[in-house]
């Protein structure tokens, strides 16, 4: 494609994002996607863009021209520029960014090298502000009392993160773990060189280096070494958009088989630990989180494949085994997104449009019901943020963008919020959650509370709920499902095909022996193939409830309202055909 008027001068392909950017003689540096749209165009310079390099762990782009380098993030804003007037040293030609992505070798047209090195990198969480002053420390404020400290390091910082009132940093072959409270006595884990990605939970840390992936405590105690097949030879593939960190589980996208999502347990003792659980998707994953916050049994991950559309997978049912990873286990919950985020103490999920973003405020419990999704997702405009809006984090209630180098804070549903916290807290909070429906009186909390107490099996709370969200089938169905025996297979299978889980509502009734009721299941279900499967499997078992003869009748009425002769090769066998056959 013709990207400048005149030549291109130079050109770098990001390993981070897969973009692409190029300087030509007409004074500007352009960005583009692997497929050659434009995605952003700078303002005309001084001089031709001689260089440009992408830094091959971070989000920074460097541009190089006349006497002068400039700092950009991979969208195209700038960070900061740099003048080289005296002496001068001409074009910049060559830039070579250090493999850890905190350095950079620039050749000049006069024949000088200059090294350089990014600073004034900053993070927030909550009330702590942590910024890179030099190559050898970092100053760490705390907003909340005033105080600042400065921490300096006898080796080159090369990665560190905020978060969960930790600070974990990375030098050339050491990580020191620093607690707000106690900051002048670090751990410190000798032997992790070259770190690349660290990313922070609430329980614990994790880190990517040179060697592996490895998941360790703040007390500095390595929790999990995590491998699969060829993890090893995808290490310099993975970025900090394929690993995410939940609260007790580890997700790692298979850079050999894109579709492909490894799940490990961090629970301590569980088997999933070093046999992880795969979830695979239809297409190839672009970008995945996994939760936050939580409880051991609410535990999903998110992830947003290469169409843009996001779906949501639990990592396990609530009666602690994997989650089944068949079709019916992932659900699409938004289109055309080109970021998420979960809420560090909350399952809140934000997403980014293109000129909007949508929070899901129950996004995990109400995955199998697009009504409940549709009830509990807000959608706002972001046409006066600008463009390129990223997710910089989401603490508490507060989700803060960035645009142009702008942080641009934005509070959610308070109520929703200490909605999700109220019910964290234990079983016994169903009525204080009431309490909180109650006064704010929005079909979103009312919702949201449906969808969880239904999970948990609170039937009464759960049709109080949908009654005052105007869900009068809902309602219907509990009323229902209130009128089987406590605790009875019946119950129990009725209440997983609510929650959307259909394969183990027939394997309940299946393993107690509830034959006639599978049939009835799969018959409802339209699922025709499976019907007659159990019929013909459990004849025998009860044959005093003629099973295949109900399916063989059931399909007979249906053929007959369809007015078509029977298709299904299964059935042909039998000869179930139309009658009389309307016209």
């Amino acid at each position: 494609w013709r990207a400048h008027d005149g030549l291109v001068l130079s050109l770098s392909w990001s390993a981070q994002s897969n973009i692409i950017a190029s300087g030509g003689e007409d004074f500007r540096f352009k960005i583009w996607d692997a497929q050659g749209a434009s995605l952003y165009s700078s303002a005309a310079e001084e001089y031709a863009i001689t260089s440009v390099a992408f830094n091959p762990e971070k989000d920074l782009l460097l541009v190089g021209t006349f006497n002068m380098l400039k700092l950009c993030h991979s969208t195209g804003w700038c960070y900061n520029s740099e003048r080289f007037t005296a002496p001068s040293v001409g074009s910049f030609h060559t830039l070579a960014w250090s493999a850890d992505g905190t350095q950079v070798a620039c050749g000049t047209a006069t024949g000088q090298l200059i090294m350089g090195y990014a600073v004034e990198q900053q993070l927030y969480s909550r009330n702590l502000n942590a910024s890179s002053t030099s190559r050898k420390s970092i100053a760490l404020q705390d907003i909340a009392n005033g105080s600042r400290d400065v921490l300096e390091f006898p080796q080159r910082v090369i990665n560190f993160a905020l978060g969960y009132g930790h600070l974990v940093v990375a030098t050339t072959h050491q990580l020191h773990i620093y607690n707000e409270k106690y900051i002048n006595t670090p751990i410190i884990i000798d032997g992790r060189n070259d770190v690349r990605v660290i990313e922070v939970g609430k329980k614990h840390f994790m880190v990517l280096d040179a060697t592996s992936i490895w998941v360790y405590s703040y007390t500095g105690r390595l929790h999990l070494n995590p491998r699969y097949p060829g993890s090893h030879a995808q290490l310099p593939l993975l970025n900090w958009r394929s690993l995410s960190l939940g609260l007790d589980v580890l997700a790692i996208r298979d850079n050999s088989e894109t579709t492909l999502l490894h799940l490990f347990d961090l629970i301590p003792g569980a088997s999933r630990q070093y046999e992880p659980q795969s979830l695979r998707a239809k297409q190839p994953l672009a970008e995945i989180a996994a939760c936050r916050a939580g409880s051991a049994d609410d535990q999903f991950v998110a992830f947003i494949d290469s169409n843009r559309e996001l779906y949501i997978s639990e990592t396990r049912n609530l009666n602690g085994g994997s989650a089944n990873n068949g079709h019916n286990e992932i659900y699409k919950i938004g289109t055309q997104l080109t970021a998420i985020k979960w809420a560090s103490e909350t399952n809140i999920l934000v997403g980014v449009h293109d000129s909007c973003y949508s929070i899901w405020y129950c996004p995990g419990e109400g995955a199998s019901d697009p009504t409940i999704i549709a009830l509990t997702t807000v959608t706002l405009d972001t046409a006066e943020f600008g463009k390129h809006v990223d997710i910089d984090s989401f603490e508490d209630a507060v989700i803060t963008f960035r645009c142009a180098g702008a942080l641009l804070p934005v509070n959610i549903n308070i109520y929703c919020e200490v909605l999700h916290r109220t019910l964290q807290e234990g079983q016994g909070q169903w009525q204080q959650a009431l309490k909180i429906c109650r006064l704010a009186q929005h079909t979103s909390l009312w919702a949201t509370l449906a969808a969880v107490a239904t999970r948990k099996h609170q039937l009464q709370i759960s049709e109080d709920a949908y009654s005052a969200a105007l869900q009068i089938d809902k309602v219907s169905y509990l009323q229902h499902l209130k009128t089987l025996t406590p605790s009875s297979p019946e119950q129990m299978a009725e209440n997983s095909l609510m929650l959307g889980r259909m394969l183990e509502a027939d394997t309940i009734l299946l393993h107690n022996q509830k034959f006639q009721h599978a049939v009835g299941l799969a018959l409802r279900m339209h699922n025709w193939k499976r019907a007659l499967e159990i019929a013909q499997k459990h004849e025998t078992a009860e044959p005093g409830l003629d099973l295949l003869q109900r399916v063989l009748e059931q399909r007979r009425k249906y053929l007959k309202a369809l007015a078509r002769d029977e298709w299904e090769p299964l059935y042909l066998s039998y000869a179930v055909k139309d009658e009389s056959p309307s016209e």
